[in-house]
């Protein structure tokens, strides 16, 4: 059974790099600009997956819409007949059937989550630059500038799946993540 935060590929990339300028000068220019170091960390995955509507019954036919038709719009195929066979939610009045309607007191048939059908997650990219100052043999002052989120990249959350709204099917434009952070800070080691 899928969890909703099951997330199958999740890859994370980071690394540290000293920056190689000013390594071979001397006195206040290497103590202020010499011995910088760069972090970075990329994580890409997979989408969450999205919860099923909860009183509909499946027609058989994959709500999954291809890439190049699925938009915030119109995640997946919301074509629904209602109790009376009216069709609601259809794009076009050739819109296969996805949902029908579940009549009051039946049983629920549909799975609580949509096995295919997942949220979008771009990369996401945190970083920072970095420099320690030596002021005694065992003391060190750090100043940090760290951003997370650095390219603000928003994570939405899933589509509306409430049968029957005219929202339905439809992603906020809510981020579901946090914007871009950005803060300065000094550290001393002793």
């Amino acid at each position: 059974m899928l969890t909703s935060v099951d997330a199958p590929q999740r890859l994370v990339v980071s690394g540290v790099y000293d920056l190689p300028f000013f390594k071979t000068a001397s006195g206040l220019k290497k103590s202020l600009l010499g011995g910088w170091q760069i972090n970075g960390i990329a994580t890409f995955q997979s989408g969450l997956v999205i919860s099923a509507p909860g009183n509909a019954v499946a027609t058989g036919v994959d709500p999954r819409l291809p890439d190049n038709v699925r938009s915030r719009d119109r995640w997946f195929n919301t074509c629904t007949v209602n109790l009376t066979g009216g069709r609601q939610n259809c794009a076009t009045a050739g819109d296969p059937v996805a949902f029908l309607v579940q009549a009051p007191f039946t049983l629920r048939t549909l799975s609580t989550r949509f096995p295919n059908i997942r949220t979008n997650r771009p990369p996401l990219v945190d970083f920072s630059l970095f420099k320690a100052f030596h002021l005694t043999e065992s003391v060190k002052l750090q100043i940090r500038a760290e951003s997370f989120n650095m390219l603000n990249t928003p994570w939405f959350g899933g589509p509306n799946t409430t049968l029957g709204s005219s929202n339905f099917g439809v992603v906020s434009p809510s981020q579901a993540n946090d914007p871009r952070d950005v803060q300065l800070a000094l550290k001393l080691v002793f």
